[in-house]
C-alpha cells in the first residue's frame, strides 16, 4: 500500500490530490499549515473516518468551488480558536503612556516582553550618560531578573479592572498610572500587594477611606494635586501612610476634625497651599503636625490679619508659618510672658528674626526653647514688663552667651 502525503491543521486535512477530509483536533491543535507536511503514520491513518485502503478505492476529486468553500471555512475555524489572545510587546507603541486600555494578559506581556528594552534604556541612561558606580549598581538591581525591571510609563490608562491590578501589583520598579481619575475599593484592593519602588496615581480625583487603607499597605506616596475634598475618616488612614510628604495641594476646604486627623501624619512635610482662608480652628488644630506645614502666602496673611497674636492663638501663627515669624517686632502686650511661654513650647522651628523689644520676663519665658533664633541678646531692647509687674535684670544664660560668641566669631565683618 503506498502512504499517502497528508497536511492537517488545526482539525482540517487536506490529501494530495484534493480530498478534503475532517481530522480529529486532539492531536494537532496548535500546529500551523507550514508545520504540517508529514507522512500519515499508521496510528494517524486509522483515525480518519470511513477511510478504506488507496488501493482499493478510488480517490474522487471534489468540484473547485467546493474546495474553496473548505477552504475559506478552515480559515474561519482557525481564527475562532478557543483561548485567551496573547498580545505581544511589540505590537505595543513605543510610548507605553499612550496605552489607553490593558487586559491581564496583555499587561503580563508587556511585563515578559520589555525586559530587554528595559534593560537597554537603563543601561544608556545610567551607564553611557553619567557612568557612575552607582548608576552601574542600580542597573544591576533593576536587571537582576525579570522581577527587577521598572515598568514603563502607564499613565494614559484611563481605566483599571482589579484582574489587571492584581498583575501590575507584581512588578517590583515604580508603577506610574497618573491618568487614572477614579479607582475604586476592588481594585485598589487588588493593588494593595504591590512593593515594587513607588506607586504614582497623581491623577485620582477623589479618594474615600476604603481606598486610601489598601493603598497605605503598598509603597505609594500619597501624592494627591487633584484631590479637593477629604473626609476626616479619610485623613486618618492617609496619615498613616509612610512617606516623607502627604501633598493635598488641591484641598480648597478643612474643618477641624479633619486637620486634626491629618496632624498624626509623621512625614516630614504636608502641602496644603489651596486653603486659601482657613479658620481659626482649622489652622489650631494643626498646631500638633510636627512636620513642615506649606499654605500659600495668601492664607498665611488672612490668618495673621483676621487672628490677633495672644497666648491662645500663638501656636497657630507659629504652625501657619512653619515657625517663620518674621512679623513680629515687638512683644508687648500685657500677656506677652504667656504669649512667648506658649511659643517656647512649638515642638520644630522657632525665628523672630526682627524681634526688637521686648521685657526680661518675656525674653526669659522664650529662650526656654534652646532653639529659637533670635537677634543677638545685646541688640534687644528690654522695656519694663507690660502687666506692670516689677522688672528684674535679666540673666543670660551660660548656654546662651556661648552660643552668642560663636555667633560673633562667625559673623562676617
Amino acid at each position: 500500500m503506498k502512504r499517502r502525503i497528508t497536511k492537517q491543521c488545526s482539525g482540517l486535512a487536506i490529501k494530495s490530490g484534493g480530498v478534503v477530509s475532517v481530522w480529529s483536533r486532539a492531536a494537532d491543535c496548535d500546529r500551523s499549515a507550514n508545520q504540517c507536511e508529514a507522512p500519515v503514520n499508521s496510528h494517524r491513518v486509522a483515525a480518519w473516518s470511513n477511510v478504506v485502503p488507496v488501493a482499493s478505492t478510488p480517490v474522487k476529486r471534489l468540484p473547485v468551488k467546493l474546495l474553496a468553500a473548505s477552504l475559506l471555512a478552515f480559515v474561519v475555524l482557525t481564527s475562532l480558536r478557543v483561548g485567551p489572545l496573547v498580545v505581544m510587546a511589540d505590537e505595543f507603541p513605543e510610548d507605553t503612556n499612550k496605552i489607553e486600555t490593558l487586559t491581564p494578559e496583555q499587561a503580563l506581556s508587556l511585563f515578559r516582553n520589555d525586559r530587554q528594552n528595559q534593560k537597554a534604556r537603563w543601561e544608556e541612561h545610567y551607564v553611557v550618560r553619567l557612568a557612575t558606580p552607582e548608576g552601574r549598581l542600580l542597573l544591576e538591581k533593576r536587571t537582576r531578573d525579570v522581577d527587577g525591571v521598572d515598568v514603563p510609563c502607564l499613565n494614559g490608562l484611563k481605566h483599571l479592572t482589579p484582574e489587571t491590578a492584581r498583575v501590575l501589583a507584581l512588578y517590583k520598579g515604580h508603577l506610574m498610572m497618573n491618568g487614572l481619575a477614579a479607582l475604586d475599593a476592588a481594585t485598589a484592593k487588588a493593588l494593595a500587594a504591590f512593593k515594587g519602588d513607588g506607586l504614582s496615581l497623581d491623577g485620582l480625583a477623589a479618594i474615600d477611606a476604603a481606598v486610601a487603607r489598601a493603598l497605605a499597605e503598598t509603597t505609594w506616596c500619597a501624592h494627591l494635586p487633584k484631590v479637593k475634598a477629604i473626609d476626616a475618616d479619610t485623613a486618618e488612614v492617609l496619615a498613616q501612610v509612610q512617606c516623607d510628604v502627604l501633598f493635598l495641594d488641591s484641598l480648597t476646604a478643612l474643618d477641624a476634625d479633619t486637620a486634626k486627623s491629618l496632624t498624626k501624619f509623621k512625614g516630614d512635610a504636608m502641602y496644603l497651599r489651596s486653603l486659601t482662608m482657613p479658620d481659626p480652628n482649622t489652622v489650631g488644630a494643626l498646631v500638633g503636625f510636627e512636620g513642615m506645614l506649606s499654605l500659600s502666602n495668601e492664607a498665611q496673611e488672612s490668618f495673621f490679619q483676621k487672628t490677633p497674636l495672644t497666648s491662645e492663638t500663638a501656636l497657630a501663627w507659629a504652625a501657619i508659618s512653619n515657625g517663620q515669624l518674621p512679623s513680629i517686632t515687638a512683644l508687648d502686650a500685657p500677656d506677652s510672658v504667656a504669649i512667648a511661654q506658649a511659643l517656647a513650647g512649638r515642638k520644630g522651628p522657632l525665628a523672630l528674626p526682627h524681634l526688637k523689644k521686648l521685657s526680661p520676663k518675656t525674653l526669659s519665658a522664650l529662650i526656654k526653647k534652646e532653639d529659637v533664633e533670635i537677634p543677638l541678646v545685646e541688640t534687644l531692647e528690654l522695656i519694663p514688663e507690660p502687666d506692670g509687674s516689677p522688672t528684674d535684670d535679666f540673666v543670660i544664660p551660660e548656654w546662651l552667651e556661648s552660643r552668642e560668641q560663636a555667633r560673633k566669631s562667625t559673623k562676617p565683618n
